[in-house]
């Protein structure tokens, strides 16, 4: 951008539900020159303005090779987050940046990377992780260091595959109102990719593929995820499990409800959204 100081107006794309107080909005930048002039690197952060409530550091959690959406992760955890967080695609926020010096990943190439975080956890370097992620011949593996083969990083057909492979369908339509993690971390060990003592082996190879988020309207019939099982009889409990983990509403045309009510400001109280 000619001049990082200046708030330059963005359009929100997409919001995506991160867990129950973490999202990821999707950010577009109006003017088309404005857009093709943004540059950025890993590591770097925006100021994100609300206008009227206020402005706050943001990470930049997309590639930089991306820029068609510009992504950020949030933690509602003050009072311009929450704003943000609870904001809904077609309104337009302030954006200046980008600030920060990024990472210099260009003299790490060829080296492994050990990422630690802290505070917020991986938002502020997902798109470090990412960059990594998309650029694997660029690095070495730490897989092997853990005995592991290197070569799964370019080839995923290495990786050891599930003989049962079960989609999982709705049964009912409804609004994923949440997934319950615990129970899809037990469902795992029962079939066999946890321990339950020391001396258990582990398959990595059984799990859950999940295909939801909260927030997503189904109908009947759709795919909620993918179980990858050793035996059929497995598939069929971890069918089981992947349903009760996912908690659906009653109605699909009923959504979520938006975390703001009213908006107070000088002319008084108004109601944001009209009640269902």
């Amino acid at each position: 951008m000619s001049n990082a100081y200046l708030p330059y107006q963005a359009e929100v794309l997409k919001q995506v539900p991160e867990g129950s107080s973490m999202v990821t909005l999707g950010l577009r930048l109006t003017d088309p020159a404005q857009r093709q002039r943004y540059r950025f690197h890993p590591g770097q952060f925006n100021m994100l303005y609300v206008y009227g409530v206020g402005e706050v550091a943001i990470s930049l959690s997309s590639d930089p090779d991306q820029l068609d959406t510009l992504e950020h992760t949030i933690r509602a955890v003050g009072r311009v987050t929450r704003v943000l967080s609870a904001i809904e695609p077609g309104s337009r926020l302030g954006l200046r940046g980008p600030y920060g010096k990024g990472w210099p990943l260009d003299q790490v190439e060829g080296r492994d990377i050990v990422v630690l975080t802290g505070g917020l956890g991986c938002a502020p370097v997902v798109s470090v992780i990412n960059y990594i992620l998309q650029r694997r011949e660029r690095f070495r593996r730490l897989v092997e260091a853990q005995g592991g083969d290197p070569g799964v990083a370019d080839d995923p057909s290495l990786l050891p595959s599930a003989p049962e492979q079960r989609v999982v369908s709705a049964d009912r339509s409804g609004t994923v109102t949440s997934v319950r993690p615990r129970v899809l971390g037990e469902g795992v060990v029962r079939l066999g990719g946890g321990r339950r003592r020391v001396e258990d082996d582990i398959d990595p190879s059984v799990g859950f593929e999940l295909r939801v988020r909260p927030g997503d309207a189904l109908s009947a019939g759709d795919a909620l995820g993918v179980v990858h099982a050793r035996a059929p009889e497995d598939g069929q409990e971890g069918a089981a499990i992947l349903r009760s983990a996912v908690v659906l509403d009653g109605d699909a045309s009923v959504g979520l409800r938006p975390l703001l009510s009213h908006r107070v400001d000088v002319e008084g109280t108004r109601l944001l959204h009209e009640p269902d």
